[in-house]
């Protein structure tokens, strides 16, 4: 009968160690970054998915928490041009550990191609705080192609 015991106790404790691995393993990944579709029409409004799988909150820039990639046909991507901050760059839109938040965002006027978007972050910085880039975190790739 001891056996047993010894048996079920180690069954609990590999039960146990591998839910620590896993959740160490989930909190090496960052941030997952994905848009509704593929392809835009100009004219629609991207909706982007981003999950935090860090153990500690991220944050985002006030003035530009994204900046829209282009690739240039090949294989390096180019940021559009983007006028200096004008108002206070703090840390905002906020989401806090192993949670996710969904955003719309309204696509600028560019040209039809391969896009991405680039999103700089800053880890466990609190709402509020100046903004510093931590990590550059990127979308996957879109289409914008006018009909």
């Amino acid at each position: 009968m001891s056996k047993w015991i010894i048996v079920i106790i180690l069954v609990l404790v590999v039960i146990v160690a591998g839910f620590f691995i896993q959740r160490g393993i989930r909190t090496e990944r960052g941030l997952i970054i994905e848009t509704d579709k593929d392809s835009y029409d100009p004219s629609e409004n991207l909706k982007l998915i981003i999950k935090n799988d860090f153990a500690t909150s991220v944050g985002f820039s006030l003035c530009y928490p994204y900046l829209l990639e282009k690739d240039n046909g090949d294989g390096q991507w180019e940021n559009y041009h983007y006028t200096d901050c004008q108002k206070f760059n703090g840390n905002g839109y906020n989401i806090v550990k192993f949670s996710s938040k969904s955003f719309e965002l309204t696509l600028p006027n560019v040209s039809n191609g391969k896009h991405r978007l680039q999103i700089p972050a800053c880890v466990g910085c609190r709402e509020g705080d100046v903004f510093r880039a931590d990590i550059l975190f990127y979308s996957n790739e879109f289409q914008i192609k006018s009909e």
